[in-house]
């Protein structure tokens, strides 16, 4: 893996103890869950070491090696922590950006949010990697299109509608529940990222049903710090 730091070269990074830690995120290289943390990180600006765990390494121990048999791992200073959900909370809440609020009822409503992606993204990844879910693989192209199809319609499209109806009554450019961007946005961001990217046969237009959730997509797409991020 290699080292990334934050572009933001212009004055120092604010600092508290537990960001003078060493970071090691294990990953694939695919845009699934941990893609969220690795933003979260980048965007607080952390210097991180970004391990990109190939299919084969995981293959040939560092899945028995991980705490919950599963990634993304997050090595602070040597120690493994796993579970994505918290992991942003802990990576939100090292920064000054607010990533993840202070406040309880705020807070609250992030997780709630968050949660809620979390559903969208078991239904995607469930349908990606059929067989990591002790599903059987299928059998065509035509039957993986036709499931696809299905699941984006009958699943996917109710859950898109509720969030769209969030952003709307939000009426924050894009933002779900708050005034400024959270942990919540960078995760829904990453299923929309993984959903675009690698989801074969998604209907044509599926997103175009979505108006402002497509503004949550473009609104963290241009954040600075993302655009950074995958330009390096």
């Amino acid at each position: 893996g290699r080292r990334r730091t934050s572009h933001r070269t212009s004055r120092p990074l604010r600092r508290t103890v537990s960001s003078m830690a060493q970071y090691k995120l294990k990953y694939f290289g695919f845009p699934g869950r941990g893609e969220s943390v690795r933003l979260a990180m980048a965007i607080n600006g952390i210097d991180f070491e970004n391990d990109v765990v190939s299919f084969e390494r995981w293959g040939g121990g560092e899945k028995a090696a991980a705490p919950y048999g599963g990634l993304p791992v997050l090595e602070i200073d040597g120690v493994a922590r796993a579970q994505t959900g918290a992991l942003l909370r802990y990576v939100g809440k090292l920064g000054d950006k607010g990533l993840y609020p202070s406040d309880p009822a705020e807070a609250l409503k992030v997780d709630e949010a968050l949660e809620f992606a979390d559903e969208v993204s078991t239904i995607v990844l469930t349908s990606l990697a059929p067989k990591s879910y002790g599903f059987p693989d299928f059998e065509s192209e035509d039957a993986k299109r036709v499931h696809r199809e299905s699941v984006a319609n009958t699943l996917l499209a109710p859950k898109f509608a509720k969030l769209e109806a969030l952003i709307v009554e939000n009426d924050k450019n894009g933002l779900i529940f708050t005034d400024h961007l959270t942990i919540a946005e960078l995760k829904w961001y990453q299923v929309m990222k993984l959903m675009k990217t690698m989801w074969d046969h998604l209907p044509t237009g599926f997103f175009d049903q979505y108006p402002n959730v497509q503004k949550l997509y473009t609104f963290v797409e241009e954040v600075p710090e993302v655009q950074a991020w995958y330009s390096s």
